[in-house]
Formats: structure tokens, sequence, C-alpha cells
């Protein structure tokens, strides 16, 4: 296992006396199992399955770390006595990307090993909307979803690339983008105004 570890060493002799030794150990992370690579668009989710084996003839406990944005799988992972586990990584990123991350697994007795591992967000697919039609001088709405799957509030910028022809309602015009709380979704009313005969 790696890190740095304090201790001491005591001699003693017959007659009672002694002497001891303060000891700083710095112990190198182990190589790599190997390289996984996960590769997703962004908001879709992909799992990678991994086989963890115990050789000891009692049940132990691992604790897992992992490092990376968009990563998600079980704190720890329990396996019986020469039995074995399939542990599931999920990589569900919500932004474009490309990220190095790991995934470590920690035991008292069998020290640690982890995978090194590559992760590549890629664009996220466009949310078609039905068709808006409406007659010239006059105007539609339609109504889009925003959703916020992480624990905090998030500022979502808004572009608009036709300015002219569709207009987004905000609750207040002042704000840099559409704030929407953690773990919720909001629904936006979107307003098509047509400028000339045909399709925009």
């Amino acid at each position: 296992r790696g890190g740095t570890f304090a201790g001491s060493v005591t001699f003693l002799s017959p007659n009672g006396e002694y002497i001891w030794f303060t000891l700083e150990i710095s112990a190198e992370n182990p190589p790599s199992e190997q390289t996984v690579q996960l590769r997703a668009r962004a908001r879709t989710a992909v799992a990678a399955d991994i086989t963890i084996v115990n050789p000891l003839d009692e049940a132990i406990s691992f604790d897992v770390q992992i490092l990376g944005t968009g990563l998600i799988g079980a704190p720890t992972v329990n396996l019986e006595p020469k039995g074995s586990t399939i542990y599931e990584l999920i990589y569900s990123p919500l932004v474009q990307g490309r990220e190095e991350g790991s995934l470590t697994f920690v035991n008292d007795d069998m020290g640690e090993f982890w995978y090194a591992l590559e992760l590549l967000a890629e664009e996220a697919d466009p949310v078609t909307i039905p068709e808006i039609s409406a007659e010239l001088g006059k105007w539609k709405t339609t109504k889009l979803e925003v959703e916020n799957p992480l624990g905090d509030d998030v500022v979502f910028r808004v572009h608009n690339s036709n300015p002219t022809n569709f207009k987004l309602k905000m609750e207040n015009p002042h704000e840099p983008g559409v704030i929407v709380a953690a773990y919720s979704q909001q629904s936006l009313e979107l307003k098509y105004v047509p400028s000339s005969l045909g399709e925009e």
C-alpha cells in the first residue's frame, strides 16, 4: 500500500537499558493492473465490469477510491473466502471532454491495487422538439425541459443562433443563464415568431 508511514523500533537489554529509533517509510503506489477505456456521449452512461478476487481463506472487504468526473460506483466491495465478484463502475459524463482517472481497491491485509482510467465524453446528441408552425404576424410557444442531475444548483448558459425568430422566456432576464436547482428540472418557454413564409 502506498503512502508515508511513521513508527519506532526499540532494543531492550537484560539490564534494562534500551535504545530506540523513529522510522518514516515512504512507499510508492504499485503500477496499475491495466488501463480501462470508457467512452460515452455526454448525458448517457456506460459501465465497466471489473473482476475482484479474494485468495485468502477469510472474508475481506475493500474500500474503493474513485477519481474522475462522472464516475459512479459502490464505496466498498465484500468478498467471501476464496471468492470473486464483479465490480461495476459507471461512467456518466455531463459535458464533452477527455480526462484521466483511477479506480483503487484498498485492504489492510491485501494492500492496494488500482486501474488507470481513460475517460472520453463525446458531444451529446441534440434533442429534437416537435415542429413549430405559426402564421405571419402571430407567434407560437413550446416547452423545453432542462434537467440538473447534480447535487448543486447549476447555471446553464444560453446560446441562441436565431434570436430573430426564437426567444426564450427567462424568469430573470438579467441573469447570465438559466438557474436549475439541484436534482430537479425546469420547464422553459420558447417563443417562435415567423418573419417569412417557409421553414426557418
